[in-house]
């Protein structure tokens, strides 16, 4: 029982029919639709902007990745920046009451945090848009912070968004897929 001439699969007919089982799966598949479908989904989009919980978020594309995404899955490896460290940052949380012990301890899950968006201080409105996330185990939630005022928690994970409307303010929520 020779095999002539020798290959890495051992004889040159095992690898002519490893070849031919490999070829025959991929048409079932294609045949069957699965892999049209497998190939034909859209990547989830990917937030990696910081989201400012003391700070504007106006200008930078939080707000209509938000709106884009409703109803849909996005991978989010950003940061949450919560920081204190100038006097605006001081007067964002005062007046939106940001809890900077909520947000440090983890427990955020379920609470309407403001998501500022102003152009000036004067036109702060704290009401306008709220971001709501729902954790998971696989979520990473890591709070960091430095000697100058500075509070960030590094989130990522899977969410899917949704959106709703209450009294005039848009709720955006995150809801981890794990």
């Amino acid at each position: 029982m020779g095999c002539d001439p020798p290959t890495v699969s051992g004889c040159a007919s095992g690898g002519v029919i490893m070849t031919r089982l490999i070829a025959g799966w991929f048409a079932l598949l294609l045949l069957s639709g699965c892999a049209s479908s497998y190939w034909n989904q859209p990547l989830p989009e990917r937030l990696t902007e910081n989201i400012y919980l003391t700070a504007s978020n106006a200008g930078t594309g939080l707000i209509s990745f938000l709106q884009r995404n409703d109803g849909r899955m996005v991978d989010v490896d950003t940061y949450l920046d919560a920081s204190m460290s100038r006097a605006e940052n001081q007067r964002v949380q005062a007046q939106c009451k940001v809890d900077i012990d909520a947000l440090i301890g983890g427990k955020v899950n379920g609470l309407p945090l403001a998501l500022p968006a102003y152009q000036t201080l004067s036109a702060l409105d704290c009401e306008q848009y709220r971001l709501v996330l729902e954790t998971g185990p696989e979520t990473l939630y890591q709070y960091s912070s430095g000697g100058t005022g500075i509070v960030v928690i590094h989130l990522r994970g899977r969410f899917a968004v949704s959106s709703k409307e209450r009294h005039g303010t848009t709720v955006y929520v995150l809801r981890a897929a794990d």
